[in-house]
């Protein structure tokens, strides 16, 4: 099947979507042969949230008179946020952007989507990630995306078959993970006591939940007077609870305090000349991420992650919180109950970790 894509339109992308396609296409006019320009161009109204509504009136496939009519992959982008069971809404928001990403990266000059989506293209995809120092985990995500609109494709008889089947994914080093010691972990808590997000970082310090489940906390989770806290959507699609020890309830009073009259536990910050409030929204993980940067550039073990990756040095707490168990003999089971981990491989490098010198090597001699 061919695809013919529409001319491009006079809309932008909102204000401050930095992250968006659009502003990647801007600086590369004279990269791409006009073609396919006009094929990734059209895209960008994925991203805006305005998909083109004359093109979706039509059944894909079938003109006015019911004869073929050239579908081109805007309409296909729009039509798989819009329309398709595939993941959630986010998953299917990440798969147009990764789509983006694959078309830009891709040298296929042709308006076939069996080309356009092959397996060399594919392979040609990810050298490129590769070469760009993007992560193993970071290329089985875009595989992922790319073979969920794959199957998208194939559903609605545009492809044969799904190409990134033929893909053999990197594989996943097992790394030991980072925590902080116990002289590391006074040293954050002193230096965050009066930054806004201080009471999150020692919930989470002595918890070990997510950047992304401390976002989604409600107050409506967390029962005082039981000792738990409980978690609605996690990673593993699984609700969980997580017992509170009695410095976690300090720093939730000491939460309460900040954000007690509103709904989300840890609510977002509004920013005003000379200062900022807080406002009844959630904070987004890049907000808490972002904030949490001024902290962690003052501890050395911190300054040791790569650059842009905040994100981790709230999972570098999750691993203090399990390795800290682990290191005390909590048993393995409780770990990953309180983890929320499915597969008890994930918990057990920590137990790992914590094992150290053992007296029956001394048999050697």
């Amino acid at each position: 099947m061919t695809i013919s894509a529409l001319p491009a339109g006079d809309r932008q992308p909102p204000e401050g979507h930095k992250k968006s396609v659009a502003n990647r296409v801007s600086g590369q006019k004279d990269s791409w042969c006009g073609a396919k320009k006009e094929l990734c161009e059209p895209s960008l109204r994925v991203w805006t949230g305005e998909p083109e509504p004359t093109r979706l009136d039509t059944p894909i496939g079938f003109g006015d008179d019911g004869k073929d009519a050239p579908v081109g992959l805007p309409d296909l982008l729009s039509l798989f946020l819009s329309t398709s069971f595939i993941g959630s809404a986010p998953y299917r928001q990440r798969t147009a952007n990764t789509v983006g990403n694959f078309l830009m990266s891709s040298q296929a000059e042709t308006e076939n989507l069996e080309e356009i989506f092959s397996p060399m293209q594919l392979r040609r995809h990810i050298r490129g990630l590769l070469d760009a120092g993007r992560s193993a985990r970071t290329i089985r995500s875009h595989l992922s995306y790319l073979s969920g609109f794959c199957q998208f494709l194939i559903e609605n008889g545009n492809l044969a078959d799904n190409p990134c089947a033929k893909i053999k994914p990197p594989a996943l080093e097992r790394t030991a993970p980072v925590w902080l010691s116990d002289t590391e972990c006074n040293e954050l808590l002193r230096i965050s006591r009066n930054a806004w997000i201080g009471p999150a970082i020692g919930l989470v310090l002595y918890t070990g939940i997510r950047v992304a489940e401390l976002s989604r906390l409600e107050w409506r989770d967390v029962d005082f007077q039981g000792k738990t806290l409980m978690v609605r959507k996690s990673k593993s699609k699984r609700f969980r609870l997580v017992p509170l020890c009695r410095r976690a309830i300090v720093f939730l009073r000491w939460q309460r305090r900040k954000t007690g009259r509103f709904r989300w536990v840890c609510c977002a910050r509004q920013g005003v000349r000379g200062g900022s409030f807080y406002v009844d929204r959630q904070a987004s993980t890049t907000g808490l991420s972002t904030a949490f940067r001024p902290i962690r550039d003052q501890i050395p073990k911190f300054r040791e992650l790569p650059d842009g990756t905040t994100g981790r040095a709230w999972h570098m707490l999750r691993h203090t919180f399990a390795t800290r168990l682990a290191q005390r003999k909590a048993w393995p089971g409780n770990i990953q109950r309180f983890l929320g981990h499915s597969d008890y491989r994930m918990t057990e490098r920590y137990i790992h970790l914590a094992q150290g010198y053992d007296a029956d090597i001394e048999k050697l001699d």
